[in-house]
């Protein structure tokens, strides 16, 4: 297997990995405590009311925690416009992963994995056009489903022959013909019968496993594998715009909450997920030969930090740490 092949294996159950390794070792330290009502409004936090400026961020049933700190290397991005897009960086997935992890499990249903490619040597050579074809790919199905809250999260990312694929997770649908997306992206990008029949993909997904695994081989692919954006003369385009987003957003099942903490309370529950992060990578290593667990630390006294964790493990270190932190449904910047 190439180097490359090896690369995009390894990313495979990245995710998965460090999602479904729960804290075997390091939550039986935790004092037994209730766990907190789903949603607790205490007119205050703290022992006085106090405000330390650190705050545990939560998806009501997803998968993941976000430890916001202050300071040098808290892990909230600089303000102000970003640069033009390039490539789809690390900072760039990560923000895709946590999107993803931070999708309610408990009552949606699974969503559908769609593909969709463009003629074999036909498609524009402007990146906006290939932007307003996947917006009009929404609409239709919209219209086609007036009654569904319909959501898409999509990547984009470049063939060998230069080509923009798509991957799309659609939310909100429960069934979805392979004639009708086909037929539907031909006619948007100006395919012909052949491509009709050849230009997409619908596959159902059996959990929210399968949902993560895929999101992390395909969608989750970072950029430097070989292939770049071209056009049909095989010129290279740099600058094709953003290489994931979201369909609309208003409509994904996706709720956040903040938890309040004091400084005590932070650097507690900061040292459980640091833990468990690297008992995850540590396990990970174990079962896959040749693959090195990276070092994972944080940046400064108070900085903070990510990482993958069940919704009811992370109740519970709120229960255990921080019984009285006040909570409010706020949306953290990824």
């Amino acid at each position: 297997m190439s180097e490359m092949g090896q690369s995009n294996g390894n990313m495979t159950n990245e995710l998965t990995n460090l999602y479904y390794h729960s804290l075997p070792t390091l939550l039986p330290i935790i004092t037994p405590s209730p766990l907190p009502s789903p949603h607790p409004t205490p007119p205050q936090f703290g022992e006085d009311g106090e405000d330390d400026g650190v705050s545990l961020y939560l998806p009501l049933g997803g998968g993941m925690a976000k430890l916001k700190g202050k300071g040098t290397g808290s892990g909230t991005p600089p303000g102000g416009p970003r640069g033009k897009v390039t490539a789809f960086s690390h900072a760039s997935r990560r923000r895709l992963l946590q999107t993803l992890a931070g999708i309610d499990r408990s009552n949606e249903a699974l969503p559908l994995f769609v593909g969709l490619t463009y003629p074999g040597a036909a498609w524009s050579p402007n990146p906006a056009d290939w932007h307003t074809h996947l917006e009009a790919f929404y609409k239709r199905l919209c219209r086609r489903y007036p009654g569904c809250r319909i959501s898409i999260i999509w990547r984009m990312e470049p063939q060998k022959r230069g080509a923009p694929h798509f991957h799309l997770l659609i939310f909100g649908v429960p069934y979805l013909p392979y004639t009708w997306v086909g037929a539907v992206w031909s006619a948007i990008v100006g395919g012909d019968a052949v491509h009709a029949a050849r230009c997409s993909s619908v596959q159902k997904v059996k959990s929210w496993r399968g949902v993560m695994s895929y999101a992390s081989k395909y969608m989750g692919k970072a950029s430097g594998g070989g292939a770049v954006f071209t056009d049909t003369d095989g010129q290279a385009l740099m600058e094709v715009g953003r290489h994931w987003g979201v369909k609309g957003r208003q409509h994904l099942p996706v709720t956040w909450v903040r938890y309040k903490l004091l400084m005590r309370q932070f650097h507690r529950v900061r040292r459980v997920l640091l833990g468990a992060a690297r008992a995850s990578a540590r396990e990970k290593a174990r079962r896959t030969p040749g693959w090195k667990a990276p070092k994972r630390k944080v940046r400064g006294r108070n900085s903070g930090l990510w990482c993958f964790m069940l919704a009811d493990e992370a109740l519970r270190l709120v229960g255990a740490f921080a019984p009285d932190a006040a909570m409010v449904y706020e949306t953290p910047k990824l």
